[in-house]
C-alpha cells in the first residue's frame, strides 16, 4: 500500500531549540514497516527537502519515499498565505496515491478537508484531542475583543466542517471523549479508531516490573508537559502549598516542560508568591529520551492536573516506568486510569482533591508499588509500534 501523509502542524520548539514530544516521528518510523512507500506533505522551514534532517519530523526517508515540502505553517496568517502552494502539493500527491492520512491544526482543517474532497482523496482524518477547554483558557488569558470573537467564529466554522467530513470519512481519535463527540455528530462507529497516542518505543520499556519504591527524603512529585494555564499547574502548586503545611512526609515537586508567552515567568512568580520555592524545581524543557524517562523512574508520584487533554503521552511514559499516577478526569485520561485501581482521578480545578489523592499515595509506599507494577504491565500494550500496527490495519481496511 502506498500511503500519503499530510501533516500541517509545525513541530513545537522552545527558545533553546528543544523539540516538544511528538508521537508522529516515531509513528512514521514504525508505520514504514507496514507500507510500500510514503509520500509526505510536511511543513519544512525554507521549503527544501534537503532540510529534512533538521525538520520537524526526524524521519529518514527510504529510497522509495518522497517528501513534498511546504513552507512553515506556523501561525494563522502564514498558513493561509501558503494555501495555494498546499493545493499544488495535494494535486501532486494525488498523482501518487488517493489514500492519505491527514492531521492539521484546527484552523487549517477549514481549507484542507474541502480540498481533499474536491481532489477525490480517500482520507483518514487524525483528530488528536478536544480543544474546547483550551480555547476557553486562551480566551480568559486574552480577554474580550475582536480577535477573540473572530477566533470563536473560526472555531465554530471549522467544527461544522470537521463534523461534516467525520460523517463521510474514517477517523482516528485520541480518547473516548472525542469519539463520543464524533458519534453524536453522526459518524459511523465502525469507521472510528480510538487510539492512545504514544511516543514510547518498545525498546524503552523496562524489562522488569518495579521491585521497590525510592526510600528516604521527601515524597517526589513530577509534572511533565506544556507549561500553560490550561494544564492546571497553578492548581498543583496550590495543592503542594497545602501539603507542605500538614504533618507527615515532606514533598518536592519537579516541573519539566516548555512554555510560551511568558508562562514560565508567571509560574515562577506564583511559586515565590506562595513562598514554596524551596520545594519546587522548575527544570524547563527536556527532549524525549533516556534522561526524561529517568526523571519518571526517579519520582514517587506523577501528577497531571490538566483542565483538558486528549490521551496524554506523558501518562503512558509514567505508567511504563512503573509510577503511580494522580490525574484529572478529563478527555481520554479515564481510558488509561481507573480510579483506585492504577491511580487516582480527581476533578479539574480542584486543588483540594489533588491534596487528598497525593497524600493517600504518599502515606502508602506499598500501594504505590502495586499501582506501579499494574501500570508497567498495562503500558506494554501502549508502545508506538503497537499504535502503528493498529493504525496501519485500520487504514488498509
Amino acid at each position: 500500500m502506498k500511503l500519503g501523509v499530510i501533516r500541517l502542524e509545525s513541530h513545537r520548539r522552545t527558545k533553546d531549540g528543544v523539540a516538544a514530544a511528538s508521537s508522529f516521528p516515531r509513528w512514521l518510523s514504525a508505520a514504514s514497516d507496514c507500507t510500500e512507500a510514503m509520500i509526505m506533505v510536511l511543513p519544512i522551514e525554507g521549503s527544501s527537502a534537503d532540510e529534512s534532517a533538521t525538520a520537524d519530523v526526524h524521519y529518514s526517508l527510504r529510497q522509495q519515499d518522497a517528501l513534498l515540502a511546504l513552507p512553515s505553517c506556523r501561525g494563522f496568517l502564514r498558513a493561509y498565505m501558503n494555501a495555494p502552494l498546499l493545493l499544488l502539493r495535494l494535486y501532486k500527491l494525488r498523482r501518487h496515491t488517493p489514500v492519505v492520512i491527514c492531521r492539521a491544526p484546527e484552523h487549517l482543517n477549514l481549507i484542507l478537508l474541502p480540498l481533499l474532497w474536491l481532489l477525490r482523496f480517500k482520507p483518514v482524518i487524525w483528530f488528536v484531542s478536544d480543544r474546547s477547554a483550551v480555547e476557553a483558557a486562551n480566551q480568559t488569558r486574552r480577554g474580550g475583543g475582536p480577535l477573540v470573537r473572530a477566533g470563536a467564529w473560526l472555531s465554530r466554522a471549522t467544527g461544522s466542517v470537521e463534523r461534516l467530513f467525520a460523517r463521510r470519512w474514517p477517523c482516528i481519535v485520541n480518547g473516548s471523549a472525542l469519539e463520543r463527540q464524533l458519534l453524536e455528530a453522526g459518524a459511523d462507529a465502525a469507521r472510528i479508531l480510538r487510539v492512545v497516542s504514544s511516543t514510547l518505543p518498545q525498546s524503552a520499556l523496562p524489562t522488569q516490573a518495579p521491585m521497590e519504591q525510592r526510600s528516604g527524603g521527601p515524597v517526589e512529585l513530577l509534572y511533565v508537559g506544556r507549561i500553560a494555564v490550561e494544564k492546571g499547574l497553578c492548581d498543583l502548586i496550590d495543592a503542594l502549598a497545602e501539603l507542605l503545611k500538614s504533618p507527615g512526609p515532606g514533598y518536592r515537586l519537579i516541573v519539566i516542560g516548555w512554555a510560551a508567552h511568558g508562562e514560565m515567568e508567571r509560574l515562577r512568580a506564583y511559586i515565590v508568591e506562595l513562598g514554596i520555592e524551596h520545594a519546587v524545581d522548575v527544570r524547563g524543557p527536556m527532549p524525549p529520551g533516556s534522561a526524561l524517562l529517568q526523571a519518571f523512574r526517579s519520582c514517587d508520584v506523577f501528577v497531571l492536573p490538566s483542565w483538558s487533554e486528549g490521551t496524554p503521552r506523558v501518562l503512558v511514559e509514567a505508567m511504563a516506568m512503573g509510577r503511580a499516577v494522580v490525574a484529572t478526569r478529563v478527555g481520554g485520561v479515564p481510558d488509561l486510569i481507573v480510579d483506585g485501581e492504577n491511580g487516582h482521578l480527581v476533578e479539574p480545578h480542584r486543588p483540594d482533591q489533588l491534596v487528598a489523592a497525593i497524600r493517600r499515595l504518599a502515606l502508602d509506599p506499598q500501594r504505590r508499588l502495586e499501582i506501579g507494577r499494574h501500570n508497567w504491565e498495562q503500558a506494554r500494550h501502549l508502545t508506538v509500534e503497537s499504535l502503528a500496527r493498529r493504525m496501519c490495519q485500520f487504514i488498509s481496511r
